[in-house]
């Protein structure tokens, strides 16, 4: 008996030294999971305009086309279950924005080239922890005979899955972040963890929501000013409804969520 008992705590310790292995890599993209999927997407500016944005999905989970207002509005490829090509479209049908993502052999993503016309590309690196995400800017502009010229570092500061702090060697201002603690709407969507590193200047793939956003002189010098959302939930705190508040304190656009 002493025997099975011994047996069974190894096994439980090898299981939990492996989930933590796994929880720590920030190579790891999100395996299908359950939980609510946000299906349509509702935003209505102050100044009347409204646009429907819907989401599909492929393989119970992953990003698939987009539509916005009827039209193609992003479409997500992937790779041996790697996400590889997002291509954001115009309202007219062209291509706007294409990212490429490239991962190294333990499937961490080391680099995404974003084109538009002129094309940026960055070198992503990790902490120990990988909490702390350095992103080296490199830029490209024919017309202005520019090659693949450094331009700064950003670098990014995670918790809990959350964006925190964002600022640039040489940008105007740095950013910091405050979250609820609910789920956010994008919380269960396949490759998140990917997903709020390319998606860094606007951050909504993490475990939570943002309720204020707040800016400040470049590397978080002199304090500017503060945005913030308003936040209604559903059932299962999920979000329904979220105002955001510019930094006068008016309602600058609401968002509405379907699940």
């Amino acid at each position: 008996m002493k025997h099975l008992l011994k047996l069974a705590l190894v096994l439980f310790l090898s299981i939990s030294m492996l989930s933590c292995s796994d929880d720590n890599n920030p190579s790891t993209q999100n395996p299908p999971t359950q939980g609510q999927l946000v299906q349509q997407i509702t935003r209505i500016l102050e100044g009347g305009s409204t646009t429907v944005t819907t989401v599909n999905y492929s393989d119970q989970n992953k990003y698939d086309d987009i539509y916005r207002d009827g039209n193609l509005s992003a479409q997500y490829t992937y790779t041996n279950d790697l996400m590889t090509t997002i291509d954001l479209y115009a309202s007219n049908g062209n291509l706007a924005v294409s990212r490429e993502l490239v991962y190294n052999e333990n499937n961490e993503l080391i680099r995404f080239i974003v084109d538009e016309g002129a094309i940026n590309r960055y070198e992503v690196s990790y902490d120990e922890t990988g909490d702390i995400v350095t992103l080296e800017n490199y830029y490209t502009n024919a017309g202005l005979g520019i090659d693949d010229e450094y331009q700064m570092d950003i670098v990014l500061e995670f918790s809990n899955d959350n964006l925190i702090r964002r600022a640039g060697s040489v940008e105007p201002f740095s950013v910091m972040y405050d979250y609820d603690n609910k789920n956010a709407v994008r919380k269960n969507i396949f490759g998140r963890d990917v997903l709020k590193i390319v998606f860094f200047e606007q951050p909504a793939h993490g475990e939570n929501n943002i309720t204020q956003r707040n800016f400040y002189s470049n590397n978080f010098g002199t304090f500017l000013y503060s945005e913030s959302f308003e936040i209604t939930y559903d059932d299962n705190d999920y979000p329904l409804e979220v105002k955001e508040f510019d930094q006068s304190g008016t309602l600058d656009r609401t968002y509405l969520y379907e699940y």
